[in-house]
């Protein structure tokens, strides 16, 4: 697990608010849903905190853990998308074969690279994974 802090700013009616944004990165196993879903049942909201969930999927199977988690929790449990912005009080979960990293506050998807090997969504200390995004982003 990873954790961040970045201010961002939020438009309300005609001013705006500048917080600090916390930004948790979780990378799970295939079999990591009951530890997911105990963690996010603990999470309160107005915290300005954002998770990004990466769990190991088949990438040729649908993934159902948007709707597994929403249940959990009053955070937005969303599947992440290409650029979408960071926001608090959201869990952005992975979609199956893709990587994911962070790049200026926003999600950035790519294809998951053909290896040889374990195909692992959250690989550690390689150069574009998304705990290295982390770092770069601070």
């Amino acid at each position: 697990m990873a954790k961040t802090s970045k201010p961002f700013t939020k438009q309300i009616g005609e001013g705006s608010v500048t917080a600090q944004l916390t930004l948790v990165a979780i990378g799970a196993s295939a079999g990591g849903l009951e530890a997911s879903t105990q963690l996010i049942e603990t999470l309160p909201l107005g915290r300005n905190l954002a998770i990004i969930l990466v769990q190991h999927f088949d990438p040729n199977h649908q993934s159902l853990m948007v709707g597994l988690l929403a249940s959990h929790t009053r955070m937005q449990v969303t599947e992440a998308h290409d650029g979408m912005l960071i926001e608090p009080d959201h869990i952005y979960v992975i979609p199956p074969g893709r990587v994911l990293k962070v790049a200026a506050g926003l999600l950035a998807l790519s294809a998951m690279p053909v290896e040889a090997g374990p195909r692992l969504p959250c690989r550690v200390r390689q150069p574009g994974d998304l705990l290295h995004s982390l770092g770069q982003w601070c």
